[in-house]
């Protein structure tokens, strides 16, 4: 039996989420279909990708060679849907939205409620990119509007940015917390870390204007997952934006902070040549929905062409 690019993309979707279930959840399918997907795989290819746990999916040996082959493989792939969607005449009765698959849900599902409600009667397509290929199909007009994390883009390309929520905060399971929330108050008195990879500066300096300039916040050089074992070893807590499915160890427990606090900085762009909606008014009305539906600050608003002045500050 020949492997697929589905079981390559749920290889993946594991890899990422930590675990069978987070990845079925990631995916929008059940557990069981992602669990036969990869025994189908790892059947084809005659080795194990993954040891099962109760604490989620661990790469193999066989798993942690080939994974960066595969990860090739479906870029590959995209990439040629890609240059084949940029030969076709560009839609104009549609909005094809790109997404940056460093954004996870947590990041982009109030964006695209505020959209929604925005531009109910327009149809929208959703393509995941990284962000490089997000820009590059803006400027080939296979993609009307991009969402993306990075900051730095090529001149030419118009750009609204934005704060946006939700966070999570990692402490110590000893702590006598109901539910599955955390009122940010809570947070003022504790040493609080973040990883510079998940929370942007502009998300460090928002967390001091709402917890207060003295509050003890330290930013590490670590992936979101080592912030969880500092907590672990008693230092303080940890924030986090897109927190794992299960805490690795039982020392730390992950609740919802509330209200949120707007970290992560996502860029919109367009071409600002491109066919279709007036995309420049459009982000006027994300903003405008921020208020009930976005939980959102707006940054900045730009224009890529050479200059770098700020024009706007909402």
């Amino acid at each position: 039996m020949a492997v697929s690019l589905p079981q390559m993309r749920h290889v993946i979707a594991v890899v990422e989420a930590g675990s069978f279930r987070a990845a079925g959840e990631r995916l929008g399918v059940q557990q069981s279909a992602v669990s036969r997907s990869i025994q189908e795989f790892e059947e084809s290819i005659g080795a194990k990708l993954f040891d099962r746990r109760s604490t989620g999916a661990k790469l193999t040996q066989v798993g942690e060679h080939i994974t960066p082959e595969i990860v090739a493989i479906l870029d590959a792939v995209d990439g040629l849907s890609l240059k084949a969607r940029s030969y076709l005449p560009t839609k104009t009765d549609r909005l094809v939205l790109g997404l940056d698959l460093a954004l996870s849900i947590h990041h982009i599902q109030p964006i695209l409620t505020a959209l929604r409600e925005e531009t109910p009667d327009l149809p929208v397509a959703l393509t995941e990119r990284n962000a490089c290929q997000i820009v590059e199909a803006v400027l080939e007009g296979s993609v009307q509007l991009g969402l993306i994390r990075a900051r730095e883009l090529p001149t030419g390309i118009a750009v609204r940015r934005f704060l946006v929520g939700d966070i999570f905060a990692a402490i110590p399971s000893d702590w006598r917390d109901d539910g599955d929330t955390i009122d940010h108050l809570r947070l003022a008195n504790y040493s609080i870390n973040v990883a510079t990879a998940d929370i942007a500066t502009e998300g460090v300096a928002q967390l001091r204007q709402v917890l207060g300039e003295s509050i003890n916040l330290t930013s590490h050089d670590c992936t979101p997952g080592s912030l969880v074992g500092l907590v672990a070893s008693g230092m303080g807590i940890g924030l986090l934006t897109n927190p794992p499915a299960e805490p690795p160890t039982a020392a730390v427990k992950i609740l919802r902070v509330e209200p949120t606090i707007p970290v992560i900085g996502v860029t919109a762009l367009w071409s600002a040549d491109a066919p279709g909606p007036d995309f420049s008014a459009l982000l006027d009305g994300l903003g405008r929905a921020s208020a009930s539906g976005l939980h959102q600050t707006i940054l900045d608003d730009r224009e890529a062409s050479g200059s770098d002045e700020l024009r706007s500050k909402v």
